[in-house]
């Protein structure tokens, strides 16, 4: 039966395998792809056609602009500490 090993001590182990493994794939293997696919065009060259995808997208439209800004940022400013 192998040892057991303390939880702390696999913590610990745990995090320096962590750490090993960040520096060797490091930021090198960590680099951001320039294009997303080779045949990319601009979201103004899409123009939805008449149909249930453009109907949604229109009342979706509608009915985030009817929102009240400052409820919706209520959460965001509380937690800032900023008043209400």
């Amino acid at each position: 039966m192998p040892a057991k090993i303390p939880s702390r001590s696999r913590g610990l182990i745990l995090q320096l395998a962590f750490i090993a493994a960040s520096g060797w794939l490091g930021p090198a293997s960590l680099h951001a792809q320039a294009t997303l696919y080779p045949n990319e065009f601009p979201a103004t060259a899409v123009r939805l056609l008449d149909g249930p995808f453009k109907k949604a997208a229109t009342l979706n439209s509608k009915v985030l602009l009817e929102y009240d800004a400052d409820r919706l940022l209520a959460g965001y400013r509380k937690e800032a500490g900023l008043d209400e």
